[in-house]
C-alpha cells in the first residue's frame, strides 16, 4: 500500500474546497484536494451574483452580515487571485437592478427597500427612464426599480478554475478518485484516510480532514457528525448570442446574470427534490418566459445550455464550517444559494480555524456544533 503525507486533506473540489484549499496553502500548509466526477455539483450551476440586498428580506441578518463582508472583499480579492492565477474571472462591478413590471411588483420592492435600508443595505430607487437608461432592452412594461450599486456578480465557473490554478500554484495537489475515500479514525482523532489513487490503495495521513462535499457531506462523516442536510435543485439555462444586458437582472421569478461572449445565464427553480437532478421542460419554460418579459430581445438568442444543481442546505439556512465533535475532523457545507458569494471568507475562516485561530466573528454561529447544541437543549426541556 502506498502512504501518503500531508497537514490537510480535503474531500471535494468545488468552490468551498478550492476556497480552504487555497487559503490553507498560501499560508503554508501540505494541502491534497481529493474528488470524484458527480453529475449536480452546485457550482458549476451557480448564477455567481454577489447580491446581499436581495437577500435582505429573506435571509438571517447574520448571514447578510457575513455576504456583505464578502462581497467588499471581492474586488482586492479577485485582483490577488487573477494575478496569482493568470486567469479571469469575469468580475463583473455593474451593479444589480431589481425591476417592477406591474403595481404588485413596485409594493414589494418598496417594502424590499425599506427593509434594505434598516440592515445599512445601499439602494436607489429608479424610474421608468432610468432604468431603460441603464438597460435599454428591458421591456417598456418596467415601471421602475431598485438600484443596488454595490452588489455584483462573477463567473463561477472561471472563479472555480482560478482557485484551483492558484492554489497549485501555491504548491497544492489535486487528484481524482472514483470510488469514495474511507475517514481513517482512532481515539476520535482523524489520523487520515484510505483511497485508491492512480488504481494503488493509498492510505493518506493527514492530522486534518476538511470534508467540503456539497449535498453529499454526510456521506463521508461518521454517523454521530452527520448535519441536517438537504439537496435543494436548481434547474437553470444559459442562453448565446444576445450582448443584451450590462448587469444582473433580478426578480423574484428569475434573474439574469449577463457574462463574456454574449452569453445569459437565467435561473433558477428552488425545488425541494433530494437528490433527482434531472432536467424538465415545464420549469425551464418558466424561467425563459420570466427572462423574454423582462428582456424581450431573448427571443431570438440561442439556447446553450440547460442543466442543473443540488444546492446544500441545512435546517436553519445557515452553512456549516468548521469543526466536527471529531478532533481534526471539519466540515464546509450548507452554503444554499450563496456558496459563490461567501467562498471568499468562508475558506479564509476554515484555514485560520485549522491554523488553531478563533476563525473570526462569524465561526460560533456557522460551527458544525450548533447543532448538537441544539439537540441537548431539547433533550433538556423533554425531560
Amino acid at each position: 500500500m502506498k502512504i501518503v503525507t500531508v497537514d490537510v486533506v480535503i474531500l471535494g473540489a468545488g468552490i468551498n474546497g478550492c476556497s480552504a484549499a487555497y487559503w490553507l496553502q498560501k499560508r503554508g500548509k501540505s494541502v491534497l484536494v481529493l474528488s470524484k466526477d458527480v453529475d449536480g455539483i452546485a457550482t458549476p450551476a451557480a448564477g455567481g451574483m454577489l447580491t446581499p440586498s436581495a437577500e435582505a428580506e429573506s435571509s438571517e441578518q447574520v448571514l447578510l452580515e457575513f455576504a456583505k463582508k464578502n462581497c467588499a472583499f471581492y474586488p482586492e480579492f479577485i485582483r490577488m487571485l487573477e494575478s496569482e492565477s493568470q486567469r479571469s474571472c469575469e468580475l463583473n462591478m455593474n451593479g444589480t437592478l431589481m425591476p417592477a413590471l406591474n403595481n404588485d411588483d413596485r409594493v414589494r420592492l418598496e417594502h424590499l427597500a425599506e427593509r434594505q435600508e434598516q440592515l445599512g443595505v445601499d439602494t436607489t430607487w429608479l424610474s421608468k427612464k432610468e432604468c431603460r437608461d441603464f438597460e435599454p432592452c428591458l421591456s417598456p412594461k418596467v415601471l421602475g426599480g431598485l438600484w443596488a450599486p454595490n452588489d455584483h456578480s462573477i463567473n463561477p465557473k472561471l472563479l472555480l478554475e482560478s482557485f484551483k490554478i492558484a492554489a497549485m500554484n501555491h504548491g497544492a495537489h489535486f487528484m481524482t478518485v472514483f470510488k469514495d475515500p474511507k475517514l481513517e479514525i482512532s481515539d476520535n482523532q482523524v489520523v487520515g484516510l484510505n483511497c485508491v489513487l492512480y488504481g494503488l490503495p493509498t492510505r493518506v495521513l493527514a492530522r486534518h480532514v476538511v470534508v467540503a462535499t456539497g449535498s453529499w457531506c454526510n456521506r463521508f462523516l461518521p454517523r454521530d457528525s452527520q448535519l441536517p442536510l438537504r439537496a435543494v435543485k436548481g434547474q437553470y439555462l444559459e442562453l448565446s448570442g444576445c450582448s443584451l444586458i450590462q448587469r444582473v437582472i433580478r426578480t423574484p421569478g428569475a434573474y439574469l446574470v449577463p457574462r463574456g461572449n454574449g452569453t445569459i445565464y437565467v435561473g433558477a427553480t428552488s425545488e425541494e427534490k433530494g437528490f433527482d437532478n434531472a432536467t424538465l421542460a415545464g420549469p425551464l419554460f418558466e424561467l425563459f418566459g420570466q427572462a423574454w418579459r423582462l428582456v424581450p430581445g431573448v427571443y431570438e438568442s440561442r439556447i446553450k445550455l440547460t442543466s442543473a444543481g443540488l444546492r446544500p442546505a441545512l435546517r436553519d439556512n445557515l452553512p456549516a464550517i468548521g469543526p466536527t465533535d471529531v478532533n481534526g475532523l471539519s466540515v464546509m457545507t450548507g452554503h444554499y444559494r450563496h456558496g459563490i458569494m461567501l467562498a471568499p471568507l468562508s475558506g479564509l475562516m476554515m484555514a485560520k480555524l485549522i491554523e488553531g485561530d478563533d476563525g473570526g466573528p462569524f465561526a460560533d454561529v456557522f460551527s458544525p456544533l450548533r447543532f448538537k447544541k441544539d439537540q441537548a437543549h431539547e433533550l433538556t426541556r423533554a425531560s
